[in-house]
């Protein structure tokens, strides 16, 4: 009787741990996929110079190398649904929006020369729907 009581007990204590591990394990991936796309929601509605958005377009780059992000034909990045991040910049005067990979290409350096005093506005993000990271950001240039 005592053994079976012990075997019981052993059982339930060792579920317990389990749960409590799969907790602290769960709120450890929702802390660290808030402090991510915090770092990213930060430019939302927010004026920003062209310096800031070049930050922004290489630490996106260096993200989907880090993730190991698929590209296009043409060097795009492809959307993967999980923890791809697309930026595209509206300009002035041009009705077609430039992908971040454009600018990267051509060299962040020399898109800061033309455009640091350049203000940009995040206008929109959207989610990838499976993990929700940051999956789009625009931003459109305003002077």
């Amino acid at each position: 009787m005592k053994k079976t009581i012990f075997i019981i007990t052993g059982l339930f204590f060792i579920s317990i741990i389990v749960l409590v591990l799969m907790l602290i394990n769960i709120k450890s991936g929702n802390l660290k996929l808030q402090q991510i796309n915090k770092e990213y929601e930060y430019y939302l509605n927010r004026e920003i110079y062209g310096t800031e958005l070049a930050t922004l377009i290489n630490k996106a780059v260096d993200n989907n190398k880090r993730q190991e992000v698929q590209t296009d034909e043409n060097g795009f990045y492809i959307s993967n649904q999980t923890n791809s991040i697309l930026i595209t910049i509206q300009m002035l005067n041009v009705e077609e929006p430039y992908k971040m990979e454009k600018i990267f290409s051509l060299g962040t350096d020399k898109f800061v020369s033309l455009f640091n005093t350049s203000i940009f506005i995040g206008q929109e993000i959207t989610y990838h729907r499976e993990t929700g990271r940051i999956a789009t950001m625009l931003f459109r240039q305003i002077e």
